[in-house]
């Protein structure tokens, strides 16, 4: 059995334990550079040097930052994760934002967060003239820090106090913008470090040794798969970013993967491919973590009998991502949690906290 993982206190305890002291030379990010078959590998003690320079850039930008937004609108990349841990610990909200919104649903919510600063990797996804013609002076780009000097960092972070604000798709209205605490953060480390990561590496395939390394094709601005950015650091395992789903296949075979957030989509794709024989091309792709909720069970089971791990994952934004797992490989509760087939069903009934305009 694998050491246990210790879960961190906090963001601050997850940068100065987790990242330089206990796992400085392990791999943190992966990604393919731009020739498309370089793989760039940035260890934990860079990954933390990089944060530490991104919280010197903004206290310096912004000197009365405390309890003011950073928004990050961007596709995946390192400094997107950089940007996260270094928004907060400089005392900032950090916000992300679906940058393929239309220009009237980014305006929206960039209305209610009032931005000190936009960091944005200056792609045109729609809206660009509009962005800049309305918060010019406030965007910078993604690697703002590069040039600033490492600096020495405090634990600022008050544990109930707002830190980050991630905004639901609007498909249903207009979007809410869920607001989440440093709490709200640590108790899904519980659950996903403490109980889950041990759990998986309590179930390695033959051969396959620890630290693991998870496919984050998901938007980094979804909690599905934010919460990958917050909740690996304490076992030390790496994320290999992908940033464009038509790269997916070549980024898996560059960047060997043990994990995957898993959209229904990408499940029944990866369904196919070991259905047709070709499971090769997934370069040793093993555990899927999902919401079967919208998938067939039966498909789930035939997964899990032919050399897949499934973790199902039922949760919200409000629950950093992770309500419930359900770690069955068996078919007596392969269902979804709730889904109304007499199976099992839970009743949620805490208020959820989230923003939204007042108006007169």
């Amino acid at each position: 059995m694998a050491e246990k993982i210790k879960v961190p206190a906090g963001v601050y305890d997850m940068v100065t334990r987790c990242m330089e002291q206990e796992f400085p030379d392990n791999v943190a990010i992966r990604y393919v550079a731009a020739d498309g078959k370089t793989v760039v590998e940035k260890k934990y003690r860079e990954y933390a040097q990089d944060i530490r320079k991104m919280v010197t850039y903004l206290k310096n930008e912004v000197p009365d930052l405390k309890g003011r937004s950073v928004v990050l609108l961007s596709r995946n990349c390192y400094e997107f994760c950089v940007a996260s841990f270094g928004i907060i610990l400089a005392g900032g909200v950090l916000v992300t934002l679906n940058q393929k919104k239309t220009w009237d649903e980014l305006e929206y919510e960039l209305g209610l967060v009032e931005p000190a600063l936009i960091l944005n990797d200056g792609i045109d996804y729609g809206c660009r003239a509009e962005l800049e013609a309305a918060y010019g002076p406030k965007l910078r780009p993604m690697d703002c820090y590069k040039d600033s000097t490492p600096g020495e960092l405090t634990n600022c972070v008050g544990h109930d106090g707002l830190m980050m604000l991630m905004f639901t798709s609007g498909t249903t209205g207009r979007s809410k913008g869920v607001m989440l605490s440093e709490r709200n953060m640590c108790s899904t480390l519980v659950t996903y470090s403490e109980v889950a990561e041990n759990w998986i590496t309590d179930r390695l395939p033959e051969g396959q040794k620890l630290p693991l390394s998870h496919m984050t094709l998901l938007p980094l601005f979804h909690m599905a798969c934010f919460v990958c950015v917050m909740s690996y650091p304490p076992a030390g395992w790496a994320l290999n970013l992908c940033s464009d789903i038509r790269d997916f296949y070549r980024d898996l075979g560059l960047m060997h993967s043990d994990i995957m957030a898993s959209a229904p989509m990408l499940v029944e794709t990866i369904y196919n491919d070991f259905k047709r024989g070709r499971v090769s091309r997934l370069n040793g792709l093993w555990d899927l973590c999902c919401s079967s909720a919208a998938l067939d069970p039966k498909m789930l089971l035939e997964l899990a009998q032919n050399g897949f791990v499934v973790n199902q994952c039922y949760g919200m934004t409000e629950t950093f991502g992770d309500g419930i797992l359900n770690f069955t490989q068996t078919a007596d509760y392969m269902s979804a949690v709730g889904k109304p087939d007499d199976h099992v069903s839970i009743s949620w009934t805490r208020p959820a906290r989230s923003a939204s305009r007042a108006t007169a």
